[in-house]
């Protein structure tokens, strides 16, 4: 497809990305559900690859949204894709987009099981934190009543 300015807004699918780092796996449904609540914000897709990981083990919550953008000749919806995920999945995401596209490495396909494995000790983590951040906020509202 040749480029031209007047079909952009077809050639492109979206004109942005946002990742948003939050602390606890609730935090990304406590996010979503705050942007559906967002009378200008259209969700327009969603891919749920916390609950449903790759099969490489990442884990994020993708969100492609309609987002409105004030321009002098009035607003317009453009379209924005969304990652929402825990400090601990963005760690391991990023060590394992660099490690993964090492050339000339021997034991590759072992390599890639152990990043899958490492994967899962991190989904452990993030579900372990959240877990003791829910026992803390518990007893801190017993301790209130």
């Amino acid at each position: 497809m040749d480029f031209n300015f007047e079909t952009l807004p077809q050639q492109m699918h979206d004109i942005a990305g946002i990742r948003i780092i939050v602390r606890f796996e609730d935090d990304i449904v406590a996010m979503e559900r705050r942007l559906e609540k967002q009378p200008d914000i259209k969700v327009l897709q969603r891919k749920d690859y916390v609950t449903r990981p790759k099969s490489n083990g990442y884990r994020s919550l993708h969100l492609i949204l309609a987002v409105p953008v004030y321009l002098a000749a009035g607003v317009k919806a453009v379209t924005v894709e969304m990652q929402i995920r825990t400090i601990a999945m963005n760690f391991w995401a990023s060590l394992e987009h660099e490690l993964s596209y090492k050339k000339n490495v021997q034991h590759q396909a072992e390599l890639r099981q152990e990043l899958v494995e490492k994967a899962q000790l991190v989904h452990q983590l993030d579900q372990d934190m959240n877990d003791i951040k829910n026992q803390i906020r518990s007893e801190e509202s017993d301790s209130m009543s």
